[in-house]
């Protein structure tokens, strides 16, 4: 059974802490999974997508050392 997360979760789930139109905005672009709508005043984001997502994402570390994707090697 897929478990979905609210909006004040997603920071434990290493979200950053976005607005709500940020994420409305990300998503409309595809670049954070889609809400689902769970009931008439709720959404939440299926676990397995975010999780995926911030996996996908990088790290602070990893820009900071240079390993960047847009970054020539020397």
């Amino acid at each position: 059974m897929t478990r979905f997360i609210a909006y004040p979760e997603l920071p434990n789930y290493g979200v950053p802490k976005y607005t709500r139109k940020h994420l409305l905005d990300l998503q409309r672009r595809g670049q954070f999974p889609k809400a689902r709508q769970l009931s008439p005043n709720r959404v939440g984001w299926a676990e397995e997508e975010v999780v995926a997502w911030v996996a996908s994402r990088p790290t602070a570390r990893a820009v900071a050392d240079g390993d960047r994707p847009d970054k020539d090697p020397v």
